[in-house]
């Protein structure tokens, strides 16, 4: 059972961190992001923090005007598991913890800086007074000249990063492997080594004495043997390993599907061999914890774990990776992985032109809970269960009903011509203004941009009241994240501004595509004079009866109808005389764009 943890991180002039800080969930944290955001630069400070690689002078960060930084500084600030540190923590830490503080912790350092000629970094390890989050403030804490970081606080603080390019196969293959290490030692009893070892003698010499081919082989190798006399005393042939703990290099692992022969696994497609991989890695973690002598601090790091694995399968890994023990930081581009995470163990990495920024979900503010159970079962149905993919956008747009949700994307894709995908646009459906405020401060903690179009009708003004109060601010026709739905001073719902707005040539064809040539007169002669849902009766003989009829029944199939009614505006616009897209949309758009530029720099 380990005692400590990490609880923040501050990487400081590496690679493409110049100033980042980032704290770390007691159990999961998932990192998520673009490619090229500083992802794996933050993994690799954790390793060299640890002394578990070694910096090189490419790691140094350089700036957008070209200067190479003078050095690199990780702060690592490692806190207890329970409230004070365990006794095996306060002998290995001794002076370093910061005894005052609640809770108290510890502060490990590391600087990197360029020696002479060598293409390796000259680092130093050494713990220091306090903490910081950022370098201006982190200058001024004090190194501390004892206790120094020991090969043993090595052993007892394990960092393990399993890479995106996982194959079983090779791991069997090299000997510095996390399989290769796991199996390197078998720990048999005496009594059973000297057994296996006799019998595997018996058994190479069998296989040598019943081998023609190795009987030619051996006669052959003889004259080697005569060719270096002076330097050697013989050269000889050992078909089976000779020693029981080279029983572990041999080892094979076989798959069976059910109803099928076991096959090695260097016969699987790459999704069975990168998920045993992640088996093996459990394990290895395990056997390392069991040999460490003083084992206070297990961090596993896996990067894309979904890697050549299909959806179901990649939600089941958190599963698999749920028995590893310690912490544990997921980094991941898939939203099946991130889907089955919490909120508030998220950290987005994006990129600003030349600086990463890292933000996190607020599980609290001032004190409290940000949100009550309601809330985040809401957050939890449309962000994680429906939309994971907005963890990884750029902007997104919240819209509130089944006819925005099939419209929008028709003219999204018209409007970025393909690649709104490419672009990090994401559209998500909600019910109802409220709902979207939940959202939008999850979003908002994030870092990630976001758009409400919102239909303007008799739900307005709750619905805004509601975005207001989730997000703590006051939220109007006017905010820059919201485009209302009006006709002139009217509020209206999608189907009606499209109507209204000089569109009422599409919706014939597109209820005509929908439910056949008859269509619109078989609704007539079907509901004329019966009741509306709304209230009144239909009147579909009176003046204006055909917009009436469209509009109701447009309405009534509003999941159904989204995309043909699109489709058919598009058309319009094809033949010129009403403009790109309709003009709430073009304004919802455009101030995408705008969200979007500071993120098109270098």
């Amino acid at each position: 059972m380990t005692s400590v943890r990490i609880a923040k991180i501050r990487v400081e002039n590496f690679r493409a961190l110049k100033d980042v800080c980032v704290e770390l969930d007691e159990k999961v944290t998932v990192f998520v992001g673009e490619n090229n955001t500083g992802k794996t630069s933050l993994i690799e400070a954790l390793t060299i923090a640890f002394d578990h690689r070694v910096a090189a002078k490419d790691d140094l960060h350089v700036g957008a005007e070209g200067a190479t930084a003078s050095r690199c500084v990780i702060d690592v600030r490692i806190e207890p598991t329970e409230a004070e540190f365990s006794d095996a923590a306060t002998d290995l830490f001794a002076q370093a913890i910061q005894v005052k503080e609640t809770p108290p912790f510890v502060t490990l350092r590391y600087v990197g800086e360029p020696s002479g000629a060598d293409t390796r970094l000259s680092g130093r390890r050494r713990f220091v007074q306090g903490w910081a989050d950022t370098a201006a403030e982190a200058t001024n804490l004090k190194e501390l000249q004892s206790p120094v970081y020991r090969s043993d606080m090595r052993e007892a603080l394990l960092v393990s990063v399993l890479d995106a390019r996982r194959d079983v196969v090779e791991q069997l293959r090299q000997r510095g492997s996390f399989l290769n290490a796991l199996v390197a030692e078998l720990s048999l009893k005496p009594e059973l080594r000297t057994e296996v070892e006799e019998a595997l003698s018996r058994l190479g010499q069998g296989v040598l004495d019943g081998s023609p081919v190795l009987g030619d082989l051996r006669k052959e190798l003889e004259s080697v043997s005569q060719s270096l006399s002076r330097t050697s005393s013989g050269v000889s042939i050992a078909p089976l390993p000779t020693s029981a703990d080279d029983l572990g290099r041999a080892l094979d692992i076989l798959v069976q599907a059910p109803g099928g022969s076991p096959l090695s696994v260097h016969r699987q497609g790459m999704g069975t061999r990168s998920l045993t991989a992640l088996v093996v890695f459990r394990a290895f973690v395990a056997a390392r914890l069991r040999r460490s002598p003083t084992p206070l601090m297990a961090l596993s790091v896996f990067e894309e774990p979904e890697a050549h694995l299909h959806p179901q399968a990649q939600r089941g890994v958190l599963e698999i990776l749920g028995g590893v023990q310690g912490q544990k930081i997921l980094s991941t581009h898939s939203p099946y992985v991130a889907s089955v995470a919490e909120p508030w163990t998220y950290r987005t990495f994006t990129r600003d032109c030349a600086n990463v920024r890292v933000r996190a979900f607020a599980r609290t503010r001032g004190g409290k809970d940000a949100f009550d159970a309601g809330a985040l079962a809401d957050i939890r149905r449309f962000c994680l269960e429906r939309n994971g993919e907005i963890f990884f956008a750029r902007t997104v747009i919240l819209v509130e009903g089944d006819t925005e949700g099939a419209v929008l994307p028709v003219f999204a894709d018209a409007h970025w011509k393909g690649r709104c995908d490419s672009l990090g646009v994401s559209i998500v459906r909600v019910d109802g203004a409220g709902k979207a405020g939940y959202l939008a401060r999850v979003l908002e903690d994030l870092g990630i941009a976001w758009f409400c179009l919102l239909d303007g009708d008799t739900g307005w003004d709750s619905g805004v009241r509601g975005l207001s109060n989730a997000l703590g601010r006051p939220m109007d026709e006017k905010s820059r994240e919201i485009v209302r739905l009006k006709v002139g001073t009217d509020g209206v719902d999608l189907e009606e501004y499209l109507l209204r707005s000089g569109y009422e040539a599409a919706f014939a064809p597109a209820l005509k595509a929908l439910d056949g040539p008859s269509a619109i007169d078989d609704y007539r002669s079907r509901l004329n004079g019966q009741k509306l849902k709304r209230g009144g009766i239909r009147d579909y003989e009176t003046a204006g009866w055909e917009k009436r009829l469209l509009l109701d029944y447009a309405r009534a199939e509003k999941g159904r109808l989204g995309r043909l009614l699109a489709n058919e505006v598009l058309r319009l616009n094809g033949e010129g005389g009403l403009g790109l897209l309709p003009p709430a949309v073009q304004d919802l758009f455009a101030r995408v764009d705008a969200a979007l530029l500071p993120r098109q720099g270098p």
